[in-house]
């Protein structure tokens, strides 16, 4: 069972899973809590072993930025795949964080790295990430650093990324970018230019994607 920090802590502990990409829609996110298929996407979603749904969901800002790379056919129709700087760097990301188990945690990580990694070599050092910003949590797949986002009503706030910064940036698929475009729009309130304005300079996106592109797809 993955722990949190030195400590054998309860797997109920509530921590904050910070979302930048598709999980900014709650829809898509409950796919990983309950299991299912999701709406441009042909993955069946094995789920979390606790269904219960998030406690709280809250809109928020990060300091690192969001980038596009690397590249699965598994998911959104063949697509590069969200990730975050692991340091500060602007433009800052819009993220959505919801208030879920340290098991369930876990077991998103597991299926974001589509099942590569297993629960019990997911370490979540969070006194390591809090010291050092962030710190290896698996040991191997796309998404194998935890990254330390601050404190929330007492519960660590967490997210994951690569392990080190791409610059070899890929183009987001026309059904990843509509997910993450509604998510947009439901955790921030943003309009169709806003979410524009918000994703046309993103590496992986710039140089694939007209803003005109984006406005006709993500407004149709």
């Amino acid at each position: 069972m993955a722990t949190i920090g030195n400590a054998n802590r309860a797997a109920s502990e509530l921590v904050w899973y910070v979302s930048y990409g598709s999980n900014l829609s709650r829809v898509r996110f409950m796919a990983y809590i309950e299991g299912g298929r999701v709406t441009g996407n042909d993955v069946l979603y094995e789920g979390c072993t606790d269904t219960r749904p998030p406690a709280d969901d809250v809109p928020l800002h990060l300091p690192q930025s969001l980038y596009f790379a690397g590249w699965s056919g598994r998911v959104w129709g063949g697509t590069a795949g969200a990730f975050v700087t692991l340091g500060a760097h602007a433009p800052p990301a819009l993220a959505r964080a919801y208030l879920i188990t340290s098991a369930q945690f876990a077991q998103v990580v597991t299926q974001e790295n589509a099942g590569r990694v297993a629960v019990e070599d997911i370490d979540l050092n969070v006194d390591g990430a809090r010291r050092h910003g962030h710190v290896r949590m698996a040991p191997t797949g796309r998404y194998s650093e935890l990254l330390y986002c601050g404190e929330r009503d007492g519960h660590p706030m967490l997210t994951f990324t690569a392990s080190q910064d791409s610059t070899k940036y890929n183009r987001p698929s026309p059904a990843y970018l509509t997910v993450i475009g509604n998510g947009l729009k439901e955790a921030h309130g943003l309009s169709v230019d806003d979410v524009v304005t918000y994703l046309k300079d993103v590496p992986g996106v710039r140089d694939n994607w007209t803003p005109e592109e984006l406005g006709d797809h993500l407004g149709a």
